[in-house]
C-alpha cells in the first residue's frame, strides 16, 4: 500500500511525509525510502514485553510519567520490514 501512488491512499501519503522528514534530517535517499515504508515496530528479537507495567507499578521511583514513555520508546524502537538484511534494526 505504501507504494500505491494515489491521492486517496493515506498510507502512501504518510510514507511520503515520513520520507521527506527523514531526508530533511540528513538520512540518505535509499534509507529514507525504505524506512518510510516500515510499519511494524516492536522489541528487539527475543525480548518480550514493553517494560511499561513494572514502571507503572513503581510510581514511587519516578516523578514524571515521561519516564514510562521514554522506556517504551527505547524498548519498542526496533523495526521489521521487507528488507531482511535490516530486520530488527533500531
Amino acid at each position: 500500500m505504501a507504494e500505491l501512488k494515489e491521492d486517496n491512499n493515506p498510507i502512501w501519503q504518510n510514507s511520503q511525509r515520513v520520507k521527506a522528514e527523514l531526508l530533511a534530517q540528513g538520512v540518505e535517499q535509499e534509507d529514507a525510502e525504505y524506512l518510510s515504508t516500515v510499519r511494524v515496530f516492536s522489541n528487539q528479537s527475543g525480548d518480550y514485553g514493553s517494560g511499561v507495567d513494572g514502571l507503572a507499578w513503581a510510581s514511587d521511583k519516578w516523578e514524571n510519567d515521561s519516564v514510562i514513555a521514554d522506556n517504551y520508546m527505547n524498548k519498542m524502537g526496533f523495526y521489521f520490514g521487507a528488507d531482511k538484511s535490516r530486520w530488527g534494526k533500531k
